[in-house]
């Protein structure tokens, strides 16, 4: 297995090996940065540091509030671009900080969050540990293991539901598997840069998320300029994480099912049990309404038994 020291709250978990940013503002002066970078964006970076006074390591997300110089119509797309990432960064600090009001033990901790004339600052827990998505490409979990980290995926996400917070890019690459209770199988719940607050009832037009796991009512949303429930894209998204946690990868929205079905193709090599086939099958529900809610996922037989 490879080792990763990761933390990334962005779309996609890289280790980035560029230029490291040296210097923080004054604003910043009770941090170090210790020149690792965990992800390199378009206009966001995430950094290692640590509080000067205790020593404790932490992850920096610096986002560049710059803009560009408009001269043609690609550089107004890119402008807007650049609003809407700088509108999600400050999206994320909220959503963050007022989950810290009710903090998980699987969801990583919001610590502040400065914003400066050039740059945003959200400063992170420190999660040292290597994504599930990472640790499938090398190993094959057991059912016990798949059902101990799903189960703790389903809390978190769950946490976030009952505190009016649609995540929207649940995935394998935004788990981590903690090297500090790696014998527990401990995970985090990381990246919340799609993440948005609903209250009840309110539906989603926008369409912000990441496409590998995306429920096909956004997809659908998306090309109608339709609304959807984010919630209920939610449990879809769990579903998918679900499958790829027993199968080794999730092909697809678009290839999960049978020709001219709505019945799960599971691989024919799969030693899954009938079990989390029935579970898969009551969550990857094209009609969202029809789709387990949490708690329906939490009591379902594979959720309690061993083996």
């Amino acid at each position: 297995m490879k080792l990763l020291i990761i933390f990334a709250i962005s779309a996609v978990l890289l280790q980035y090996h560029g230029s490291i940013q040296t210097k923080l503002p004054k604003e910043l002066s009770n941090y170090e940065l210790l020149g690792t970078r965990f992800h390199h964006g378009s206009i966001s970076d995430v950094e290692k540091a640590k509080i000067k006074r205790t020593g404790e390591q932490v992850a920096i997300k610096i986002t560049s509030t710059k803009t560009i110089k408009i001269k043609t119509k690609q550089d107004q797309s890119k402008e807007k671009l650049i609003q809407k990432q700088i509108e999600m960064a400050h999206e994320e600090a909220k959503i963050l900080e007022n989950l810290l009001l009710h903090p998980h033990k699987n969801i990583v901790q919001f610590k502040e969050f400065i914003e400066t004339e050039e740059n945003l600052y959200l400063v992170m827990e420190y999660v040292s540990g290597v994504t599930v998505h990472e640790y499938l490409q090398e190993n094959k979990l057991g059912g016990n293991e798949a059902r101990v980290i799903f189960i703790q995926v389903v809390k978190a996400i769950k946490h976030c539901h009952d505190n009016g917070i649609v995540h929207r890019d649940l995935k394998t690459e935004n788990v981590i598997l903690l090297y500090a209770d790696r014998i527990n199988n401990h995970i985090k719940l990381i990246d919340f840069g799609f993440a948005t607050n609903l209250t009840g009832g309110v539906l989603l037009h926008d369409y912000s998320r990441s496409p590998r796991f995306a429920a096909p009512e956004v997809e659908t949303s998306e090309k109608l300029k339709s609304e959807y429930d984010g919630f209920k894209s939610d449990i879809w998204t769990l579903g998918a994480f679900l499958y790829e946690l027993v199968c080794g990868k999730w092909p697809g929205s678009d290839s999960i099912f049978k020709h001219g079905s709505e019945e799960i193709d599971f691989p024919p090599y799969s030693e899954m049990t009938d079990g989390v086939k029935d579970l898969l099958h009551n969550i990857l529900k094209i009609d969202p309404n029809e789709r387990f809610t949490l708690d329906e996922i939490m009591k379902h037989d594979w959720m309690k038994t061993r083996g």
